[in-house]
């Protein structure tokens, strides 16, 4: 199995080489002769069950996916807590003061051991399943290797004191004159590294919205219980010190387990994939800023001053900058040059005067022009009546002519003579 995957170079690498060699796997399988009556369905539904990998079930879990049975297990768990701070605010007799009292907090000790192993083995069931993801190729499931060491810090720390006993060796060795130093030099890595882990997991939980709600609330829990640690003076009197100490701490630990409890229903059950990443907050804040500034600004009227044109400088093609929405004033005129007069002998402003006359008096050539002499426009009524009158003139001339045969031979007048005698006759007959 190692050999096919030589030269990959990174985890993304090994995770595409794998999803590819499920499909050739899948393609490749041999199709399971099944019975002859059997539908070609279920056949090719047999088969691609058989080839591709089985996933576990969900009733080969320990996790329960019904939600009621997990709200029935946080129900119980708070139900013992409760029992717990009752059992130690109560006084007993004999040795059940030992094992219940809050002086002794033996039983507190046990509730923080179980708590703090279950969210340990949680942690671990959540990253085998992570690790099968097929598509987180950024390694994103790596956080939970974190949240495995911290819980088991934690549980070994709460079973055995030890980080009392550390804080007190560095208390010797590094003395500070602080508030309460011994619980500041344990309690401040333990602050850092469980904000650490809060942050990376909660973009974790990004995608189930129950699992987030309880890890959140953990958190304030968190917060609590360093105020009752460094100023409990300040919380409550000092015969509350103890259990409110007592009950927040173990809380917190009930808290914590509960919502790992719920995130692994949500892996088993439902999707083993990473949370789709997400915008920065600052970015997300930023943008709805800008939009609600715009939304606002639309509403408000724009002032009279910021509505007049604004004069940018724009560039031509040919390099020249002209200013818009500006009226360019008109070029002044240019200056006449002062040609300096020359003074001419009497000589020769006569040869001058000659040489213009005698280029006067020469004939140019015209050049051969063609023009085109159109008759004068007329409507179309007044070319009907032109016509009709020439119809007229005509009829009269050809009887004039007719009547004058006898008297004078037209023919031999010039048609100038003819228009002449014509217009006599007429002048008779009237």
């Amino acid at each position: 199995m190692s050999a096919r995957f030589t030269g990959a170079r990174s985890l993304g690498d090994r995770r595409r080489r794998r999803l590819a060699q499920d499909a050739e796997q899948t393609q490749a399988a041999p199709v399971r002769s099944g019975p002859r009556n059997a539908s070609p369905a279920r056949v090719s539904a047999d088969n691609a069950a058989t080839a591709a990998p089985q996933p576990v079930q969900p009733r080969d879990s320990i996790i329960p996916s019904a939600p009621w049975k997990i709200a029935a297990l946080g129900i119980l768990s708070l139900a013992i807590w409760s029992g717990m701070m009752w059992a130690g605010q109560e006084t007993w007799d004999g040795p059940l003061q030992e094992v219940f009292g809050f002086e002794q907090h033996r039983f507190a000790q046990l509730f923080s051991t179980i708590t703090l192993l279950a969210a340990t083995q949680l942690s671990c069931l959540i990253l085998w399943y992570r690790i099968r993801s097929r598509k987180d190729f950024g390694g994103r499931y790596r956080v939970w290797f974190l949240a495995v060491m911290f819980w088991g810090m934690a549980c070994f720390s709460a079973t055995t004191g030890a980080h009392l006993s550390w804080a007190e060796w560095a208390y010797r060795q590094w003395p500070a004159e602080m508030w309460r130093g011994v619980t500041f030099y344990w309690l401040a890595p333990t602050a850092i590294c469980f904000l650490a882990l809060h942050r990376l997991l909660q973009k974790e939980m990004f995608s189930s919205r129950s699992s987030r709600l309880f890890w959140d609330a953990s958190w304030w829990l968190a917060a609590a219980n360093s105020v009752l640690l460094l100023i409990p003076s300040v919380v409550a009197p000092e015969s509350l010190h103890v259990p409110l100490q007592i009950g927040v701490s173990t809380l917190w630990y009930l808290v914590s387990t509960f919502a790992l409890l719920v995130h692994a229903r949500f892996v088993v059950h439902i999707t083993n994939e990473a949370a789709p990443k997400q915008e920065p907050r600052l970015s997300r804040v930023l943008n709805s800023a800008h939009s609600t500034v715009e939304t606002i600004a639309q509403v408000i009227p724009r002032p009279k001053f910021l509505s007049r044109p604004i004069f940018r400088n724009t560039t031509t093609t040919d390099g020249a900058q002209e200013e818009q929405g500006k009226v360019t004033p008109p070029a002044p005129p240019a200056k006449k040059t002062e040609q300096p007069i020359s003074v001419a002998t009497p000589k020769q402003q006569e040869a001058t005067a000659e040489s213009k006359a005698e280029a006067d008096s020469e004939e140019k050539p015209v050049g051969r022009m063609n023009l085109r002499i159109d008759p004068p426009h007329q409507l179309p009524h007044q070319r009907v009546v032109a016509d009709m009158q020439e119809a007229d003139s005509d009829d009269d001339d050809d009887g004039d002519d007719s009547s004058d045969d006898d008297d004078v031979d037209m023919s031999q007048l010039s048609r100038k003579e003819r228009r002449k005698l014509k217009k006599q006759k007429r002048a008779q007959r009237r």
